[in-house]
């Protein structure tokens, strides 16, 4: 009897596998075709543009498998990302593809194009333990058929090199090669090298060290352009919560750019040198400090030739320094934290020609600013299912000009207050209440420009409520307020109300009713309210202007056939009116009014983990007042899977 009974078990086992490997078969065989299709169809919408692409800095390819398309009114967007890692032989060779393709409709005329390619190849060989060789490849070619400007561009290289590991944590690398360029109707050759040094350093004292060095460069015929850079980091934990890190990055860029079709070159380069250093400290079991302190010193030149005056040098210096400190008293019951920062900034600005009798007008001005930052934050929970908190924030700034001949001199003042209260009454019921003030106050030091002094006033009220009515309906609606208030100090002789006033009324909810097991009904809507108009802040009078409704209200009916897939189709409705207004008596006139509806969907599925499928659209019949009749439409396929 034990043995049949093993025999019978084997036997049933046996058929089950072979079953379950014939729906793995037919769904990998179905996902295969799906993947061939939608390349396909990718392809061919665009298959006489799918060439050119800009290259030069910008190295980085999207590291991911998915393939979306995109709709929205009359533009199309078609994406492609392919990334494939593997072993070829007793080497490791890495693949990376992006494609991505735009296409804009026209009522009139043909459809315009634009095409974005990148590819990526790497491998490296084994030499011995610490010792590689490496090769690798890339193209980036871009089309541009949307501005009819001269914007293609094209770059390939093919580069060899060395790659050594003599320690565990250091890695250094130099590659070289041959490079082909092409932008601005014009074709450069040349070479192209890279060389980088990454080292880290661990310590049994809980100290760490980090050195990341890279030097590349660009020899073409007419241009040059190079990067050098070394960033340094070290850290130490003296105890628990208490850590001290330094960090220095230093940067020398430069770069050439064509300008114009005839082969004029700009030339920028660029220098930056920043420090910084943060500390941790515990003060207390419940108090920390955090510490911070940043120092960044940049200054970039760009060198352009002017048929007028020959070429130009244009120069700006940037320094800037910042200290902030923190302190965090975190108790059961309450936790506070304090901020105190100033921020010190200054931008120096030349401009130096080949004749230095011709004066070039100089755009922006030499200038000082000085920002203070005071801000509070307290939490507190009084009971396990309340929740109350307030934020209180304040800026100041100062900014001053040497130029005599400018007036821009200000002094700027922002003040926030926040608070917020949160009640859970069951497990199925809570409320939120927000509520804020935002003040801005700017004030010009000269007269010239005192008549542009003014307070810009924003309050702001709102609430959520969340309910579970039923076990089969949930809901959750939202409400919100906000006034902003534009006033200016002094008005103007020729327009004697100048300050705004904006008011913005918003409700939402949205509702799902559990028909079945796997059946849902979803029912969304959304009413706006908004009103523009002039203020006389002294009387505290509104002469309204404009007044706008927009509503909309979306009904769908969800069915998830299992974990792994979702189907929501429904209706959608939306509404947007307009009226004018003259006078504070006037009653209004509507100008524009736009009745739209149509079809929502949504597709979701998701076989495994790392594989994912989307398709969400919604399209409109919109009508207006006149009658006529345009369509609105987002069409959106997304996938992600691993190829």
């Amino acid at each position: 009897w034990q043995k049949k009974e093993r025999r019978f078990i084997r036997s049933s086992l046996r058929r089950k596998i072979k079953s379950r490997s014939k729906k793995i078969y037919f769904k990998s065989k179905c996902a295969g075709l799906i993947v061939r299709f939608a390349v396909i169809s990718l392809f061919s919408q665009s298959l006489y543009a799918q060439t050119q692409s800009p290259g030069g800095f910008a190295l980085s390819i999207p590291d991911s498998n998915s393939i979306s398309y995109s709709l929205r009114n009359n533009t199309s967007v078609w994406k492609l990302g392919v990334s494939r890692k593997g072993r070829f032989g007793s080497g490791i060779y890495k693949f990376t593809e992006y494609i991505e393709t735009t296409r804009l409709e026209f009522s009139r005329g043909e459809p315009r194009w634009k095409d974005d390619q990148k590819i990526k190849i790497e491998f490296e060989l084994p030499v011995s333990r610490s010792l590689m060789m490496s090769a690798n490849a890339y193209s980036s070619v871009f089309k541009d058929r949307h501005t009819g400007l001269f914007n293609d561009s094209q770059t390939n290289y093919f580069q060899l090199g060395l790659k050594n590991k003599p320690l565990k944590l250091t890695t250094m690398q130099f590659m070289g090669g041959p490079i082909w360029d092409s932008r601005r109707e014009q074709s450069d050759t040349g070479y192209r090298f890279a060389s980088t040094l990454r080292s880290r350093r661990l310590n049994s004292k809980s100290w760490n060290g980090e050195v990341n060095a890279a030097i590349y460069g660009e020899r073409l015929q007419a241009r040059e352009n190079e990067m050098r850079r070394v960033n340094l980091k070290y850290s130490r934990k003296f105890y628990e919560a208490t850590t001290d890190s330094f960090f220095a990055d230093l940067r020398d860029k430069r770069q050439d750019y064509y300008i114009s079709e005839s082969g004029d070159i700009e030339t920028r380069t660029e220098s930056s040198r920043r420090f910084g250093n943060y500390l941790r400290y515990r003060l207390s079991d419940d108090l920390k400090m955090r510490w911070s302190i940043r120092l960044n010193f940049r200054e970039t030149t760009i060198q352009s030739p002017r048929k007028e005056v020959g070429d130009v040098k244009r120069r700006r210096r940037d320094e800037t320094a910042e200290n902030r400190v923190t302190l965090s008293l975190n108790k059961t019951n309450y936790d506070v934290r304090l901020n105190v920062g100033f921020r010190s900034s200054l931008q120096k600005y030349s401009i130096t020609t080949v004749d230095p009798g011709i004066n070039v007008p100089l755009l922006s001005p030499n200038n000082e600013a000085d920002l203070l930052i005071l801000s509070s934050l307290f939490n507190v929970y009084p009971t396990d299912r309340d929740s109350l908190g307030f934020r209180i924030s304040s800026n100041r700034l100062r900014y001053d000009t040497p130029d005599t001949n400018n007036f821009d001199d200000r002094d700027e003042l922002r003040v926030l207050f926040e608070s917020g209260y949160s009640h859970k009454f069951t497990s199925d019921f809570r409320i939120k209440l927000k509520s804020s003030v935002n003040f801005n106050h700017i004030v010009y030091l000269f007269g010239e420009r005192s008549a542009d002094n003014h307070w810009n006033r924003v309050f702001l009220i709102s609430s959520d409520v969340t309910a579970k009515l039923s076990p089969r309906v949930q809901t959750k609606q939202s409400f919100g307020v906000l006034a902003n208030y534009y006033d200016y100090d002094y008005d103007d002789r020729i327009f004697p109300v100048r300050s705004l006033v904006l008011r913005n009324f918003i409700y939402t909810q949205s509702t799902n009713i559990k028909l079945r097991r796997r059946l849902n009904f979803q029912l969304s809507s959304r009413f706006e309210l908004e009103e523009d108009g002039k203020l006389n802040w002294g009387k505290f009078l509104e002469q309204r202007v404009a007044e706008r409704r927009i509503t909309s209200i979306d009904a769908k009916i969800v069915y998830r056939h299992s974990k792994k897939s979702l189907l929501s189709v429904g209706l959608s409705r939306s509404t947007r009116s307009e009226s004018r207004f003259t006078s504070i008596e006037d009653k209004g006139i509507r100008s524009e009014e736009l009745v739209g509806f149509g079809p929502v969907f949504r597709i979701l599925y998701t076989p495994r983990i790392n594989r994912t499928f989307t398709v969400t659209g919604k399209i409109q019949r919109v009508e207006n007042l006149a009658g006529a009749v345009y369509y609105t439409k987002f069409v959106k396929l997304v996938g992600s899977l691993l190829l």
